[in-house]
């Protein structure tokens, strides 16, 4: 019996002090069917140094099997220099090369799909490494602090980016303030975002990585192009200034605390794409009135999404044909007002074109379509907001040049836009009357007629096609950008009719200079 006893004592620690089964010319391997997976020696991380290449196959005891995979902790704190990982690998495990100070060297196969969480962490003088196509996913501290990594591969197909991924890396500590994309993720929003901040995510991004804005309060709205596929766990976490957003109907999933603190936002509409909801995702959202949930079929929550404060104050809105199913489904049955929508259809703005002076404002409205529609909240962005700014409806040109607004639908994600043209009013008719005697009279205008004057020497300057007004086209506007009517400079006085139009204020444009003009009938 005691001998017995001592046979499987000395098995078990065997197996505890051996973590390969079988070394091939110094690389140790553990079986895996078919295939083996490369490994440390034992319970000692110091396997390996100097240059490694390793094989795509490997024969032991008459059987070859495919080498498919780095296991976990495999080259750790070890002394290589460089590394050759063969087309056959299809995994990089977990923290596979943490810690090789010494590695500076590697040429990963294209047969790579993932690539484990601190997989190269603390590899300090590696400067360079390309990322295989087959790769969707950099996870959790891949490179954090690789303090020589100066240039970074991503393939088109990466959606989705991991906590601390690139943290310490010089790749990052390169980039300007501002946002960091790497490849088609928007990595992270670098430095202190300024107050009252609006951003458009490029179009063709595919993820927002983890924490992306984490704690910038000075972002009050943000543009998220359809590509979107990926949002990540905390992005947008603490964006107290943040008062909506609209959430791209190709997300499949809102991680863990996504939302948490963002206390100014009002409503959010969760769409039909959607199938699970993160712990937290909507924790201190106090504001939160409105949640307007697209898919039949509720989103499966893990832990607790919502508050008991939200599920006690917000309406939840659902697809027509869905109460009873949300009334019963975990999480989603807390909440105690519940009611079906009626969707939207569309959207169209009152003007798609306006022309204003620096410093002019302009109203825009909008109507969807039904009218009956549930959720008629929209979101309001610029593409060039040093251009224009958009604030409630209302369109204030900042310099000279044009500017997209983009009116974007809580519901469904409808857009329509209008283009603003921004003319610089210190280049105005008045200016070049003084120079070269052009005139607009009378102003105001009282029997509907407007009389534009151009004396001999614009004329003759006009023959030579060196005015200083460009195209003599006349065109007349309304203040919502509506043109109303264009003319033509037939003489050195021409008379425009305009007696049909209601009394107001217009922009007259005579070439590339503006100027209003106000008609009282």
């Amino acid at each position: 019996m005691k001998k017995i006893t001592i046979l499987i004592i000395s098995l078990l620690f065997s197996v505890q002090a051996w973590c390969y089964d079988f070394e091939k010319d110094g690389i140790y391997y553990i079986i895996r069917g078919t295939n083996v997976t490369v490994t440390y020696q034992n319970d000692s991380l110091y396997s390996y140094g100097g240059n490694m290449v390793i094989p795509s196959t490997v024969t032991y005891l008459g059987t070859t099997y495919t080498v498919t995979s780095i296991g976990n902790w495999a080259f750790a704190y070890g002394r290589i220099q460089s590394i050759i990982i063969p087309n056959s690998v299809t995994n990089i495990g977990d923290d596979a090369f943490h810690g090789c100070l010494s590695l500076t060297s590697v040429n990963i196969g294209s047969g790579v799909t993932s690539i484990g969480k601190g997989a190269f962490l603390a590899c300090s003088r590696l400067i360079s490494i390309i990322i295989p196509n087959g790769v969707t996913s950099i996870r959790d501290e891949t490179f954090s602090y690789c303090t020589g990594l100066t240039s970074i591969t991503i393939p088109d197909g990466v959606m989705n980016i991991g906590k601390q991924a690139f943290s310490g890396s010089a790749w990052y500590a390169n980039q300007p303030d501002g946002i960091v994309y790497a490849g088609k993720v928007l990595y992270q929003y670098k430095g202190t975002m300024p107050t009252g901040t609006s951003i458009n995510i490029e179009e063709g991004t595919l993820g927002i990585a983890y924490a992306a804005f984490s704690g910038c309060s000075g972002l009050t709205s943000i543009e998220i192009p359809n590509t979107i596929i990926n949002i990540g766990d905390y992005a947008f976490s603490g964006c107290s200034g943040l008062t909506s957003i609209t959430i791209p109907n190709r997300v499949t999933g809102i991680g863990d605390y996504t939302f948490s603190g963002c206390s100014s936002l009002t409503s959010v509409t969760i769409p039909n794409s959607v199938i699970s909801i993160g712990g937290g995702a909507f924790w201190s959202c106090n504001n939160l009135r409105a949640i307007y949930s697209k898919p039949a079929i509720p989103p499966t929550c893990d832990g607790y999404p919502f508050s008991n404060e939200i599920e006690n104050s917000c309406m939840l809105y659902v697809p027509n044909g869905s109460l009873n199913v949300y009334k019963n489904a975990p999480v989603w049955e807390e909440f105690l007002n519940i009611v079906e929508e009626i969707d939207i259809a569309g959207i169209t703005l009152s003007s798609h074109a306006i022309e204003l002076e620096i410093n002019q404002d302009s109203a825009l409205t909008y109507t969807i379509t039904p009218s009956n529609a549930t959720n008629k909240n929209i979101n309001w962005t610029s593409r060039n907001p040093n251009i224009a700014t958009i604030n409630n409806g209302t369109v204030t040109a900042k310099s000279a040049g044009t500017a997209y607004i983009i009116a974007t639908t809580e519901d469904g994600g409808y857009k329509d836009s209008c283009l603003v043209t921004v003319t610089d009013n210190t280049n105005s008719i008045s200016d070049i009357a003084n120079s070269s005697g052009l005139r607009i009279y009378p102003n105001p205008i009282v029997n509907g007629k407007l009389t534009i004057e151009t004396p001999n020497p614009l004329k003759g300057a006009i023959a030579l096609g060196k005015s200083p007004l460009g195209d003599l086209g006349v065109k007349l506007f309304d203040l919502n950008g509506k043109l109303v009517g264009t003319f033509s400079i037939t003489g050195e006085k021409t008379e425009i009719n305009i007696s049909h139009l209601p009394s107001g204020t217009y922009l007259l444009k005579v070439g590339n200079v503006t100027q209003k003009v106000v008609l009282q009938q």
